[in-house]
């Protein structure tokens, strides 16, 4: 039932994670580190585990972990510390391999978000950053593998069911989602079949422009959605139909790309919240969405209800440039969104 560790691992303090694994000699890259060992859990039955064991496991395929029962089968496996800028990687299921040449007295890190989902009904997971590297993303979520710059920067590295999601993801078309039909505003963008909670499924897409260009539009000033203090994407169809919801089943991450909120049936109207992209003290809407929680006008987003904001900011569908208005570059945006189409659209 015990993992196997190379000889070289010790385990030792760290200075920001209290204990983790360091390597004694160098090794060069894809060098075999570990090979993990354990029971195999459901989720629910991880779920039922003391604390202190409970977070040790590594997910191995849908729904199942690999991990301990109880303490007294701590290994070194179980002291991996993550980082946002790992040196070792999964191979296959259950091997964990060096991702560059080491050095003697590194600790040894991978990137918890490589080996993370969640189906069906289970309890989302999301767990703050503290690695401390420079490219850190200050928090690990079993999103984190949807990304086109991980999936990127991780290639051969994931286990092979998040490989077989992610080619499903590189394989899909805007037209395996979503159509544009009438609906009680005009038109809107529906689902074409059932989309899961969590799963990402159109890139948005169109012209970066200004906000003097914006304001030439007149009635249609507002289909552009904000990415920047000055900039906007001049959205293309089929997302310059997305209607505004008050209570929406859809929320835009990284800026451009639809990700449900909750699972959506298929012909359900996919909607979003406008003011997850507002914050220009210029354009306000009267609101038709007709939800029962409906704000009655759709303004800036720092002019929401406290709790509305706390709760757009924890699902992480809010704007960069929202969240942190030194953060965006109208060239980092173009360059992702190419990214992301790759990943999501072709």
């Amino acid at each position: 039932m015990h993992s196997w560790a190379h000889h070289s691992l010790v385990v030792k303090d760290t200075p920001r994670n209290g204990r983790g694994v360091f390597i004694t000699e160098a090794l060069a890259k894809d060098a075999l580190l570990m090979v993990f060992g354990g029971h195999v859990l459901t989720f629910e039955e991880e779920a039922s585990l003391p604390e202190r064991i409970r977070d040790v496991s590594i997910q191995i395929d849908r729904g199942l972990v690999l991990g301990i029962v109880k303490t007294e089968e701590l290994s070194a496996a179980d002291f991996v510390n993550h980082s946002c800028d790992p040196n070792t990687g999964i191979k296959g299921q259950i091997s964990l391999v060096s991702i560059r040449d080491l050095h003697a007295g590194e600790e040894i890190t991978f990137d918890y978000g490589t080996a993370l989902y969640r189906v069906g009904g289970a309890l989302p997971y999301a767990l703050a950053c503290n690695c401390g590297a420079s490219l850190c993303r200050g928090k690990i979520t079993h999103n984190d593998w949807r990304c086109p710059e991980l999936q990127k920067k991780y290639q051969g590295y994931f286990p092979y069911y998040l490989q077989e999601e992610i080619q499903k993801l590189k394989s899909a078309t805007p037209d395996s989602f979503v159509y544009v039909a009438p609906c009680e505003l005009g038109k809107g963008v529906f689902a074409k079949k059932a989309i899961a909670q969590g799963e990402e499924f159109l890139v948005l897409e169109g012209e970066v422009i200004s906000f003097e260009e914006v304001r030439k539009r007149g009635e249609a000033e507002g289909n552009p959605i904000q990415i920047g203090d000055d900039h906007y994407l001049d959205v293309v169809s089929p997302g310059v139909y997305l209607n505004h919801s008050c209570n929406p089943n859809t929320g835009i991450v990284r800026d451009h790309v639809l990700m449900a909120l909750r699972d959506i049936t298929a012909g359900e109207e996919v909607r979003i919240d406008y003011s997850t992209t507002m914050q220009e003290n210029s354009w306000t809407m009267e609101c038709r969405c007709g939800d029962q929680d409906c704000r009655g006008k759709i303004t800036d987003f720092r002019l929401l209800p406290k709790a509305v904001r706390e709760r757009y900011l924890a699902r992480g569908v809010v704007q960069t440039f929202i969240r942190n208005p030194n953060s965006f570059e109208a060239n980092s945006i173009l360059h992702n969104r190419s990214e992301s189409l790759r990943a999501v659209e072709t």
